[in-house]
């Protein structure tokens, strides 16, 4: 089923200059053009360019599964890999790439107060498994009163971080926060008196040795090579912080992008996600996401394989 466009919040500050001549040179590099080379006389546009992260192995293989259906809709998209997240925002900014795929609506919230970029979440495309992982503990009860715990130090990924720990009965959280903004500044009630140690995503697996808990991205921990017998629990896949297909906002209402998006939303691509082995461990379909029960939560422990 085909989710479609949700409005996001428009926002203030420029872009950084340096960071757009770092991302002309490295679109150069890889060949991309881009919705400005089109005139009014073109006709429809039928050729499409999605930029996906360097060094995301999940990245490219759907940008490439995307690019391998294009044809059946009509289309033809080609993948562009970028350096990183923000680079690829404002390449979709800029309109040197069409759309990418690999964040969710919050985060690209930030993104767009940030850097007044003008992106557009059109449709909910698939989920990022995320969990808590320890090398010290079996079970979240078996933590002690002044466990370290590690949470990612961006605003979007913390606050999913809180609120997993909160939905757990860990902490309690300030009334009146908005759920998608609270920090550990917002901590109304720690029983546990938790330490917060706040790390990069792809830091957080570092910080195991030295901490009783870390909460991240399942993708993360696999990369690093984190058996899954760490895993302590496998949280809920909160709708907030499902990934978004994230195009350019004056191209949202376009009639040339329906095909593209229609390309993203092909069944074929959330049925592979969850049969195949490669993308089943570390993301779920919309669709089975959906029918799952979001209150609830493995809390096996380690021992157990993770759910999904």
């Amino acid at each position: 089923m085909t989710t479609r466009p949700r409005s996001v919040t428009r926002a203030r500050a420029a872009a950084a200059g340096g960071l757009t001549a770092t991302l002309l040179l490295l679109l150069t590099a890889c060949g991309a053009g881009g919705g400005n080379d089109r005139t009014e006389g073109d006709g429809p546009q039928t050729t499409f360019k999605i930029g996906y992260t360097a060094g995301s192995i999940l990245d490219e293989k759907l940008a490439k599964e995307v690019a391998k259906l294009a044809p059946d809709h009509g289309i033809t998209v080609e993948p562009v890999q970028i350096e990183d997240s923000k680079l690829k925002n404002l390449a979709v900014s800029q309109g040197d790439i069409d759309a990418n795929h690999s964040q969710h609506q919050e985060w690209m919230r930030v993104q767009n107060e940030d850097g007044n970029l003008g992106l557009y979440a059109a449709g909910d495309w698939y989920v990022l498994k995320f969990s808590g992982y320890s090398e010290k503990y079996d079970k979240l009860e078996d933590l002690p009163k002044g466990a370290k715990v590690a949470v990612p130090d961006d605003p979007s990924n913390q606050a999913q971080a809180l609120q997993t720990l909160q939905d757990l009965g860990q902490l309690t959280l300030k009334d009146g926060v908005d759920p998608s903004r609270v920090t550990i500044r917002d901590v109304k009630d720690n029983p546990k008196s938790f330490e917060f140690t706040e790390a990069a995503l792809a830091q957080l697996p570092r910080t195991l040795p030295d901490v009783d808990l870390a909460l991240g991205w399942r993708s993360n921990f696999d990369l690093a090579d984190v058996p899954d017998d760490k895993i302590v629990f496998n949280a809920p896949a909160y709708e907030l912080y499902w990934i978004e297909v994230v195009i350019n906002e004056k191209n949202k209402d376009n009639p040339d992008f329906a095909p593209l998006l229609d390309t993203y939303h092909d069944p074929r691509i959330g049925q592979l996600i969850d049969s195949d082995p490669f993308f089943s461990r570390v993301a779920q379909s919309i669709e089975s996401a959906r029918a799952t029960d979001r209150t609830q939560t493995n809390v096996d422990g380690a021992g157990a394989k993770p759910a999904g």
